[in-house]
């Protein structure tokens, strides 16, 4: 049996994204991915889904830039795509996350409350 606590902690985010800076004169490619800790968070709770939230949103700025104005357009669209496609990266792996520790959370439920009436 595994208790909520183990779940959460091996429970962890990547952000995979393909960043495209630019230059005057150059552009290129650069993969990035940087790990999300969230094994200490109850990802069962509201609170827990922000804080992993606020984590991922501070992943984002650093693999793609802070939300800033760019004076060059292309750069700017550039770092619009790569907050979109990092965002996009992650979306499921949380999804999973969350359900996962929801779903530890109402089996701990259960197993108190069949203990208690046993």
């Amino acid at each position: 049996m595994f208790s909520h606590k183990i779940i959460t902690a091996t429970i962890l985010g990547v952000v995979a994204v393909s960043s495209v800076p630019s230059t005057a004169q150059n552009t290129f490619e650069v993969q990035s991915s940087i790990e999300v800790q969230a094994n200490d968070l109850d990802l069962s709770s509201e609170a827990g889904q922000r804080t992993l939230d606020m984590r991922l949103t501070d992943a984002v700025r650093k693999v793609c830039g802070p939300n800033r104005p760019v004076r060059e357009l292309g750069a700017r669209q550039n770092q619009l795509q790569c907050a979109a496609d990092a965002r996009q990266s992650f979306k499921e792996q949380r999804r999973i996350a969350i359900s996962n520790a929801q779903s530890a959370e109402r089996m701990a439920v259960r197993e108190a409350r069949s203990s208690n009436a046993g």
